[in-house]
């Protein structure tokens, strides 16, 4: 029995796929902008360089620039991750069953959670309200606050460093956990359709 294959292309959800990409990029500059806010109030120094043009002169705020940089990762990134399954020779069986817009649904959300986990949770384990909220948690158990102070040690190195470190640090880790991730998901996703 002969099962008929062809190449398929998102091209034809244009619409879909830039609605999807504005609505990834909205969201992730408003996590930057709440994650560069959150380290500004801890102490992180925002300067702005002013440029003259003609005669006026226009500000632009340093931090945040690098919101473009993360931009253009997560978008293609998560364009890679959504195309990667469509872009390979596959059973039309198996498209019919799936739908595309569950999946960029579905990858706009998870790359939103890793791009946040990386961002924040260092800043959230790192501060008092937390460590002492674990500390009184795990007084009952012990084991637990053996892991807990085993974690801390190591963990104090990171929030030892100055600032601004901590902001590039955080950056490039989110950056490269997206890019990890959506390489995972494109060959998990792509070694699952050619298995069958």
């Amino acid at each position: 029995m002969k099962y008929s294959y062809r190449r398929i292309s998102l091209y034809r959800e244009r619409s879909l796929v830039i609605s999807f990409m504005l609505m990834l990029a909205i969201t992730s500059a408003v996590l930057e902008i709440f994650f560069i806010d959150y380290l500004i109030a801890r102490g992180l120094e925002n300067k702005i360089q002013w440029i003259n043009v003609y005669d006026s002169r226009i500000g632009i705020p340093i931090l945040y620039l690098p919101i473009i940089g993360v931009l253009v990762v997560i978008l293609s990134t998560w364009a890679y991750a959504v195309e990667r399954p469509y872009l390979r020779t596959v059973d039309i069986r198996k498209l019919r069953n799936s739908s595309p817009i569950l999946r960029m649904f579905n990858l706009s959300i998870f790359f939103l959670l890793v791009l946040s986990i990386f961002l924040f949770l260092p800043c959230i384990l790192g501060s008092n309200w937390s460590m002492k909220e674990l500390f009184l948690k795990s007084s009952e158990i012990i084991p637990l606050k053996v892991i807990l102070l085993g974690f801390y040690k190591r963990f104090i190195i990171f929030m030892d460093v100055a600032i601004i470190w901590k902001f590039v640090l955080l950056q490039g880790s989110a950056c490269l956990a997206l890019a990890i991730f959506s390489f995972f998901v494109g060959f998990r996703t792509t070694a699952r359709t050619l298995k069958g």
